[in-house]
């Protein structure tokens, strides 16, 4: 029995089988592959948990084969992941919440200007999540000219969250220190 990696890269080299290939990711990692994962999504899964991988096929380098950068705290993570964790590290932190942009309420879009503004002159750095794509991340951001980041984020993960759109948390080190309703900027304590 040939292994997944075997398998992939038999597939890449124009043999294998795809069927095949599935049928084993699925009884191998039943928790990673459904019934209905395509071979193409089976494939990135697979790849992002580095369980399988693209082989170099011989070639010999000098190079290193990814550059790292100073932004880099640990090559194993992914770019957002180590944001993340930059994040949950601050002691003054401002987690703006709107789970979809385009059906946010638009006083409460006018408030976060004032908002980050003022947090940030306290020393506090402030961040947006949003499941909105990049077009409505851009057009507000034109339109209420934020002056703060969004980053995307699952839609249900954020209404766990925060249920009002806009909404906005206070942490401390990953801990939430207060979270408010968009009615309730001014009442914020920074």
């Amino acid at each position: 029995m040939k292994t997944l990696q075997e398998q992939y890269n038999q597939i890449k080299n124009g043999g294998g089988r795809k069927d095949l290939f599935l049928k084993e990711a699925k009884s191998t990692y039943p928790n990673l592959i459904s019934n209905i994962t395509s071979f193409k999504d089976a494939e990135n899964i697979l790849k992002n948990k580095s369980i399988i991988n693209e082989e170099l096929g011989g070639v010999v380098t000098l190079q290193p084969l990814v550059k790292l950068t100073s932004e880099d705290f640990n090559p194993n993570k992914q770019a957002w992941e180590n944001k993340f964790e930059a994040f949950l590290a601050e002691e003054k932190l401002i987690i703006i919440v709107s789970y979809n942009l385009d059906t946010a309420e638009n006083e409460g879009l006018q408030k976060l200007k004032v908002l980050s503004e003022k947090a940030q002159a306290k020393g506090y750095t402030v961040i947006g999540l949003s499941a909105s794509g990049e077009t409505a991340i851009a057009n507000i951001n034109a339109t209420y000219d934020l002056n703060f980041e969004f980053y995307l984020c699952d839609e249900k993960a954020l209404k766990t969250v925060v249920r009002s759109n806009p909404g906005v948390l206070e942490l401390n080190q990953g801990t939430v220190q207060q979270k408010v309703h968009w009615n309730d900027i001014d009442n914020l304590d920074l």
